[in-house]
């Protein structure tokens, strides 16, 4: 009987280990300040907004044909086989999703990394956003979610860059 529960209680504790250490360390009862919560609960859902109007911007330059096949028939080394196109399509869909999601998870665990992935991502995405809107001014399909990209992503870096919440983070 003793060892019954024994072996019930060991077992109960390297469940509960288990579980605190998939969490990270946001289960390590950490204070989180409220203030720096209230910014990375902005950062996350920012970080969708962000997501899905990129989203958009890649699926509005194939519908317009920007970003095709055809597209790089006049390229210096010619096109690339239209298989070979489609498969760097869904592969770099595939990354993208990943970056966000580098972005997104260790944010929502209140984990550091998530910000320092985020910061990185948002200042790239601001400075391509911001071309691709001069590239392509006359264009306001192609324009508007590129400089809702850029309004995205500066607000995403202002909220990040306020004091604390980078410290504030596990």
């Amino acid at each position: 009987m003793a060892a019954l529960a024994l072996e019930k209680a060991v077992l109960t504790m390297s469940m509960t280990t288990r579980r605190d250490e998939s969490q990270g360390s946001s289960a390590r009862n950490r204070e989180i300040d409220p203030e720096v919560d209230n910014h990375v609960r902005k950062l996350l859902t920012l970080t969708i907004v962000s997501g899905v109007l990129y989203l958009t911007t890649i699926i509005t330059n194939i519908i317009t044909g920007q970003i095709t096949h055809k597209a790089f028939e006049d390229a210096p080394f010619g096109a690339p086989p239209e298989g070979l196109y489609w498969v760097g399509a869904v592969v770099g869909l595939i990354l993208l999703v990943g970056m966000y999601m580098a972005v997104y998870i260790p944010l929502r665990k209140r984990l550091r990394e998530g910000w320092y992935a985020g910061a990185v991502f948002a200042t790239v995405g601001l400075i391509h956003a911001a071309l691709s809107a001069v590239v392509a001014p006359g264009n306001l399909l192609l324009g508007l979610p590129g400089i809702a990209l850029v309004v995205v992503n500066g607000i995403w870096l202002f909220i990040a860059f306020r004091p604390g919440v980078r410290e504030g983070l596990g």
